[in-house]
């Protein structure tokens, strides 16, 4: 034994230190830490997306496209039935009864797909397209009511 004395006191020796374990929580917490802040963000953008999408399938260029490409006999001829619509994209601005729309968006049916593309104007409430086509195979077909009617007899 080492003694540190004159009387022969003996002195214990000293244990070597074991090296602690790391149990992973650090990295837990660092993980945890970069983590939910990336999904927070990622689920705010998600909830934005999903927002703006919701938001144009329900507004009346959307629908009124929709309503026509299935009622269109030539569509239903082509696409087949049930023919539905997808995700949409563009823009729309309205300011209180007015407004304009640029959106465009695949249509679906059993035996194809179309590009439709709508473009209006929205005045005191009303909307008036200017555009409302589909196109599929390179052939573009309009889907306005005015295009579609057989003209008017000449007039003598």
């Amino acid at each position: 034994m080492a003694t540190i004395n004159d009387n022969d006191v003996p002195l214990a020796t000293p244990q070597p230190q074991t090296p602690q374990k790391s149990n992973g929580k650090l990295f837990v917490f660092l993980g945890l830490g970069c983590l939910l802040p990336i999904l927070a963000c990622g689920g705010c953008i998600g909830l934005v997306f999903f927002g703006v999408t919701t938001t144009i399938k329900s507004s009346e260029p959307y629908t009124a496209s929709l309503e026509a490409i299935q009622n269109d006999e030539g569509m239903k001829a082509t696409l087949g039935t049930p023919i539905e619509g997808g995700m949409p994209m563009g823009n729309i601005n309205l300011n209180n009864n007015d407004g304009e729309a640029d959106i465009t968006y695949t249509a679906t049916g059993p035996n194809g797909a179309v590009q439709v593309h709508v473009v209006g104007t929205k005045t005191a409430g009303v909307w008036e397209y200017s555009e409302m086509t589909a196109t599929a195979r390179g052939e573009t077909i309009s889907l306005l009511p005015e295009d579609n009617e057989p003209p008017a007899p000449a007039e003598e």
